[in-house]
């Protein structure tokens, strides 16, 4: 090598340690440089968080960036949460931010009877995952069928064959890190339906009856009531007329259904339908779940809630009418 190249070798690697060293200390935003929050979800690479820096303009060179996350030993340690930087922040400033603020704990309650969209928004408003449909991509949406990943089929055989994840996301309070994937959020979920279910030897069709008395009466002994009503009709071939799963078709919430909400075509409307939906309603507690397991028995075929939540029993179709302009008028 002659003096001259050795030399132009000298300077571009001055240059280079020159700019390493502002990118890495001396960079910093100016007095009214825009703010932006970067989401780092839980598994989230190096690689995928320096691209959200670059793409924000926080950083200038998602490889720099890299190299010195490598050195300083802050590659593995990335925490899944919200973060707010400045535009020309240096590496080290940013590295701080997101070694210092760490993971951020959220508790979410999950209510019995939510439905996979009630989930998504309570999810979302809480900070746990940052769209619904990332968490769509998992679950499927509401009545549309979705081919569920092979892994979460190996790992929760119970869902093989169903339409989505409807019925299975267990109703409990959580504790889950901020900005989360909504693969692990939905694991957890349904490690959970697994533990409480794994005894019970409960079938598809428990559930789905299951979901439904969860959205059409509260308290235990109307629901095991409403369950030995509703196991007779289907017996009987006849229609279960449950207006949760119109309201479930339709994806509205409402005591009085309008003759279009009957009318709607879906396999999930119990009105025009004879039989079971083809998958559950909502995401039942135990008390439904038990209630669909131990019907008690009865001689009612028809009930109706009151805008009280009273449950009115009825032997007859015309004493049912009676009861409905009685108490839904």
């Amino acid at each position: 090598m002659n003096k001259l190249t050795a030399r132009i070798v000298a300077l571009f690697f001055l240059i280079a340690v020159g700019f390493g060293a502002y990118e890495m200390y001396l960079r910093t935003p100016g007095v009214s440089a825009p703010e932006r929050t970067i989401t780092v979800l839980n598994g989230e690479s190096l690689a995928q968080v320096s691209a959200q820096l670059k793409e924000a303009g926080v950083i200038s060179s998602p490889a720099l960036f890299s190299v010195a996350a490598d050195l300083v030993g802050e590659a593995e340690k990335l925490h899944p949460g919200n973060f707010v930087f400045k535009q020309g922040m240096s590496i080290s400033s940013v590295l701080a931010t997101l070694r210092y603020v760490g993971k951020t704990e959220v508790s979410v309650t999950i209510p019995e009877g939510y439905d996979l969209s009630d989930i998504a928004n309570r999810l979302v408003s809480s900070g746990v995952i940052a769209n619904a449909e990332d968490f769509y991509a998992v679950t499927g949406k509401p009545t549309a069928p979705i081919i569920i990943a092979p892994e979460l089929l190996k790992d929760y055989p119970f869902l093989v064959g169903a339409p989505n994840l409807e019925g299975y996301l267990f109703p409990d309070t959580y504790r889950f890190y901020a900005a989360s994937a909504p693969r692990d959020v939905v694991t957890k979920m349904l490690d959970e339906f697994k533990t409480q279910t794994e005894k019970l030897d409960l079938t598809r069709d428990q559930l789905i009856l299951a979901s439904i008395i969860e959205k059409e009466v509260a308290g235990a002994d109307d629901r095991a009531l409403v369950a030995d009503i509703f196991l007779r009709r289907l017996k009987q071939g006849m229609p279960l007329q449950a207006d949760s799963t119109v309201n479930y078709a339709v994806e509205k919430s409402t005591l009085q259904l309008t003759n279009d909400d009957l009318a709607v075509s879906s396999p999930y409307n119990t009105y025009k339908n004879a039989g079971l939906p083809p998958g559950p309603i909502s995401n039942p507690g135990m008390s439904a779940i038990t209630a669909a397991q131990n019907p008690k028995a009865n001689p009612f075929w028809y009930f109706l809630t009151t805008k009280d939540g009273v449950v009115i029993y009825s032997r007859t179709l015309d004493e049912q009418n009676t009861m409905r302009e009685k108490y839904l008028k």
